[in-house]
């Protein structure tokens, strides 16, 4: 009867815990626990390598990256909502508050430099989304400082 390998987690300050299952490792992984930086020792043997040439592992580590173009998350969901790109989902929502007359004028241009600063962010990263949202809030925020700007020059003209 073979009995399975059991690993210690050595992690980068020197401290180690185990030996443990690889099941147990990949739990660790999974909880956050595990720095991309430790090393796997294997018991009995005492080989050395770091968890992020183990496979299986590599595979936990890429998945919980949201950076990561194979990160495992509800693609569709992100498109819809970008929650990973702040600036233009912010501007989004601020854009159409830019509409109400007068206050749209401050209010237009926080949405555009929202708007310009979240299409940076997707050109940086195509990940994280939100291109639309970024111009629907430079649109919108345009629009509403336009027409704020039309109404203070109408009632300064009718005076």
């Amino acid at each position: 009867m073979t009995e399975a390998i059991r690993y210690r987690l050595r992690l980068p300050d020197g401290n180690e815990y185990g030996p443990v299952s690889m099941d147990t490792i990949e739990a660790w992984v999974r909880q956050s626990r595990v720095p991309r930086n430790a090393s796997l020792v294997e018991v009995p043997g005492g080989a050395v390598r770091p968890v992020m040439d183990d496979p299986q592992l590599h595979r936990f580590f890429r998945e919980m990256d949201p950076a990561s173009p194979h990160h495992d998350d509800h693609s569709s969901v992100s498109s819809l909502i970008p929650y990973r790109n702040l600036p233009a989902l912010i501007g989004y929502y601020v854009s159409i508050a830019a509409l109400l007359p007068l206050i749209g004028l401050p209010i237009g241009l926080v949405a555009v430099i929202l708007g310009v600063v979240g299409l940076g962010r997707v050109r940086a990263n195509p990940a994280c989304k939100g291109t639309v949202h970024a111009w629907i809030a430079i649109g919108l925020g345009a629009t509403g400082m336009t027409i704020s700007l039309a109404i203070v020059i109408l009632v300064a003209v009718s005076f």
